[in-house]
Formats: structure tokens, C-alpha cells, sequence
């Protein structure tokens, strides 16, 4: 993964760039507003935009390519191959270049859940809609980001079994269910550790 991450801040840069020259965004979420004021004034105010879709680029790509190494590892590690050999490492190149349609769920996955991007359930859904059918858009012009982000820190707490997410990982067993347990351990481990350092005055 770390490998994957080093490679993906190249290609991430370069979604970036291209992100900020459209305006065109991997996830969508800079141009999910109606371009309601035409011309250079428009483009102003649609700018911070802009500049939140090249941050998800940057970071959707850069974990991408970071989840696509990771699957490759562990699938040339299921195929008996030995980690320190050269034959291993091209495996995992091949892997990662030419990822399975499985691994491709997977990558697309990753870098939907890391730029919380994920869709809304249905209560973020029905909140969703209410907002737009009482005209509250500029007031909370953001729901899905929020929502996601929420869930992120909840699964990194003791709290993780409420989030349907989670409860899938561990029900898939395997890897799936080794990371989502092992994410809410280390997240409660840091967070208990920081809220006892606050508590001390530090």
C-alpha cells in the first residue's frame, strides 16, 4: 500500500491538475451545483469547487493506486509466490497495472469510501430530499461529504457496529473483516490515548 500511495501521488497530482484546468471531477461533487451565473463571475464563484474536486483527484487516485498494490500483494502471496524474489514483485506490478474486474471493485471502492464519496443510504437520501424540496440548499449545501465523514470516525470507535459498512466487512470475513476490526481497535486505541492526554492538560 505504501509502495501503491508513493506511485499514486504522481497520478493523483496529474488528476489534480487536469481537475483544476476542466473543472471536470472524478466524483462529481464540483460540479453537482446548477452553473446559475454564466461567465467569469461564474467561474469565480464556482472556483472553491473546483478546487475541492482537485483534492478528491489527488486523493481518490493516490488511494486507488494504493488499495490496487495492497490487492496485488495479497494475491501474489495466495499464489505461493515468495516475497523476497524478483518473480514476486513483477507479479505484483502485473497485478496492480492489470488488476482483475474483482480487484477493479475493490480499487473503485477504496477510493470512494477514502474521499467519502460513498453513496447516501436511505436516511442520508431522505434527508437529502428534504433539503431540496424546502429550498435549503444554501444553507446546508453539503449532506454526503458530512455524512460520510461521520461514519469514517464511527467505524473508528467502539461504536463501528452501527454502520451497516462495517457490519458487511465483518459478515464478508477474511481481510475485509481483519481491517475493520483492526481499524476500530487502532482508532479507539489513538483516540482513548489523545482524549487522556487532553484530560492531563497536555
Amino acid at each position: 500500500r505504501v509502495i501503491g500511495n508513493i506511485h499514486g501521488t504522481i497520478d493523483g497530482s496529474k488528476a489534480a491538475w487536469a481537475v483544476l484546468k476542466t473543472g471536470d471531477n472524478l466524483s462529481g461533487k464540483s460540479e453537482a451545483h446548477r452553473k446559475a451565473i454564466e461567465g467569469l463571475t461564474g467561474e469565480i464563484v464556482r472556483f472553491p469547487f473546483r478546487l475541492l474536486g482537485a483534492g478528491d483527484a489527488f486523493f481518490r487516485v493516490t488511494n486507488e493506486r494504493g488499495e490496487a498494490y495492497a490487492l496485488a500483494t495479497r494475491e501474489a502471496a495466495n499464489e505461493g509466490l515468495n516475497p523476497a524474489t524478483r518473480e514476486f514483485r513483477d507479479r505484483v506490478v502485473e497485478l496492480a497495472t492489470n488488476p482483475t474486474d474483482k480487484m477493479i471493485e475493490q480499487i473503485d471502492a477504496a477510493g470512494v469510501r477514502f474521499t467519502f464519496n460513498a453513496p447516501l443510504g436511505e436516511k442520508g437520501r431522505a434527508v437529502q430530499s428534504t433539503i431540496k424540496a424546502l429550498h435549503l440548499e444554501w444553507a446546508i449545501p453539503f449532506v454526503q461529504t458530512p455524512a460520510n465523514v461521520a461514519k469514517e470516525m464511527l467505524r473508528l470507535t467502539p461504536a463501528a457496529p452501527i454502520i451497516k459498512e462495517w457490519r458487511d466487512a465483518i459478515a464478508k470475513g477474511g481481510p475485509e473483516a481483519d481491517k475493520a476490526v483492526a481499524e476500530m481497535v487502532i482508532g479507539t486505541a489513538l483516540g482513548t490515548t489523545v482524549f487522556a492526554f487532553a484530560l492531563s492538560g497536555n
